[in-house]
């Protein structure tokens, strides 16, 4: 097999553990919590309790919460497509796979950024000190940088062209 078989190979399980965190992040509730009350606000639900009482609440959220469930939202789509690109690269071998599939994991984990900054920088801002972040959002960051990391190994992946003199 060839150097760009195994590093498309490479990329395609980094996109999956990207795109895992980025999946379970959305899902749960600690994007930030109350250390007094215990009450979790997630991107889509918040719950007065460790997972108690809890209603879906992205439709009466700040327009911050909206912005960054929205932008992990197309960022998962963004690296879902290049996982499949990756597939492509892998199996199909035709260059264009590689550039694509580098694309969408470099665009994903730039998506995937813009979400937990402004939700951090919103919520530190506003924020008193019995508010904290949650493990969701380390989540979020943590998926970030496993996409970009995706990302760069897809590049380093395309074929070169080697010109004889």
């Amino acid at each position: 097999m060839k150097t760009s078989t195994y590093l498309s190979a490479s990329a395609f399980l980094l996109g999956v553990c990207a795109l895992g965190h980025a999946l379970i992040s959305m899902g749960t509730t600690r994007w930030r919590y109350n250390i007094i009350t215990g009450q979790e606000f997630g991107l889509f639900e918040t719950c007065r309790g460790r997972r108690v009482t809890c209603e879906i609440t992205i439709n009466d959220d700040e327009d911050y919460v909206k912005a960054a469930a929205s932008f992990m939202v197309i960022g998962c789509f963004s690296l879902l497509t290049a996982l499949i690109c990756s597939l492509f690269a892998i199996f199909d071998k035709r260059t264009v796979a590689y550039k694509l599939a580098a694309a969408f994991y470099l665009v994903g984990g730039l998506l995937l950024l813009i979400a937990p900054a402004v939700y951090t920088g919103v919520v530190r801002n506003a924020s008193s000190a019995l508010v904290d972040f949650g493990f969701s959002i380390w989540l979020a960051w943590a998926s970030v940088a496993i996409g970009i990391l995706a990302g760069v190994v897809q590049v380093l992946g395309i074929p070169r062209k080697h010109y004889s003199a």
